[in-house]
């Protein structure tokens, strides 16, 4: 499966009152090739209309179901002949037939934030699906067919059953069991606040072997006061390492919501307050009471409150549903508003 889009297909404006595209990669605008490219599930949606994407893992394109021996490294570039600035890349991760979501393993933010190489460490024999949300600076998205990689090679000498990280009080507790351990040396604990840079937090000896089960606890000594990222590095006698998937934590979060004031609103303007636990870039979302998107806009959320102003000009006289998301749709308030 790849993403498409819908399009104005009406007879006569056909491509024209609406910027988004279904685009298909082919190297010819004929029928063969562009229902091949379709077959192979070359393509991506787009909300921007000339918007060029390449994503790539070990030189496969988007929708290739592929294979090696060495970690997939994964590329992303944006361009657009309008110039039009990126504000946000996510690289998303997920195991074929698990029946789990997605999750991101990866972000870059900012102006200019239009390239990624990321190199993401899996186990031999291993198989995931990655894919790319990209966000630009009007608030357009475009989301990429996925990439199917299986890292070739023997399986690991144990089998990791299980990895759990979540909070407990102000701290993150760690829990992990295994199965048929085989010469391993230890399990170090890594942690991150970005997914980019890790250090080692601390080291656990495994206690498990051939035939058994051995669960084990651990937990970070130090207070959680930011969303954190865990992983396992798995060390075995002769030197060699596999990492286990990331696991995110997060503090305890304060009252999060929006607020509108004043509402209804007549011709002053209004506020909207925004509480959140973390920064990062939201999606401001105006729709008129009839399902109608009429105004849309990007911001980014630092920690705690913020207030965006609601011009009183930007709207005529009627009810509208307001929504705020962030990228991955955890946070997801709306609020009805009444102009006057």
């Amino acid at each position: 499966m790849a993403p498409g889009i819908d399009h104005d297909n009406h007879y006569i404006v056909f491509g024209r009152t609406h910027p988004g595209r279904t685009v298909v990669i082919t190297d010819s605008l004929n029928r063969e090739s562009l229902l091949s490219a379709f077959k192979r599930r070359s393509f991506y949606a787009s909300d921007d209309w000339n918007a060029r994407v390449e994503f790539s893992i070990n030189g496969f394109g988007m929708g290739s179901i592929c294979s090696g021996p060495d970690n997939p490294e994964i590329k992303l570039y944006v361009s657009d002949a309008d110039g039009e600035s990126i504000t946000w890349l996510r690289i998303w991760v997920g195991v074929p037939g698990s029946g789990l979501m997605a999750s991101s393993i990866v972000s870059m933010q900012g102006p200019g934030s239009d390239s990624l190489q990321f190199i993401n460490s899996i186990i031999p024999g291993q198989t995931f699906y990655y894919f790319a949300e990209i966000t630009e600076a009007d608030g357009d998205k475009i989301w990429t067919a996925p990439i199917w990689y299986t890292r070739s090679g023997n399986p690991p000498a144990f089998e990791l059953l299980s990895f759990t990280a979540q909070r407990i009080g102000n701290q993150a507790l760690l829990k992990w069991s295994t199965a048929n351990e085989f010469n391993l040396d230890r399990f170090d604990i890594e942690k991150s606040t970005n997914t980019l840079l890790f250090t080692t937090a601390g080291n656990v000896n495994p206690t498990g072997n051939l035939g058994q089960i051995a669960n084990y606890t651990w937990t970070d000594p130090q207070t959680l006061d930011t969303s954190t990222y865990y992983r396992l590095n798995i060390f075995d006698n002769a030197g060699l390492s596999q990492f286990s998937q990331i696991m995110r934590v997060d503090p305890e979060s304060p009252a999060s919501g929006v607020s509108i004031y004043p509402n209804p609103g007549g011709n002053e303007n209004s506020i909207i307050s925004v509480s959140h636990n973390r920064e990062e870039p939201f999606r401001m979302e105006i729709f008129s009471a009839d399902g109608k998107l009429v105004e849309q806009s990007v911001f980014l959320a630092a920690e705690g409150i913020i207030y965006l102003t609601l011009p009183a000009d930007k709207l005529s006289r009627g009810i509208y549903t307001i929504r705020i998301t962030n990228s991955d749709y955890s946070f997801n308030e709306s609020n009805r508003f009444n102009r006057q």
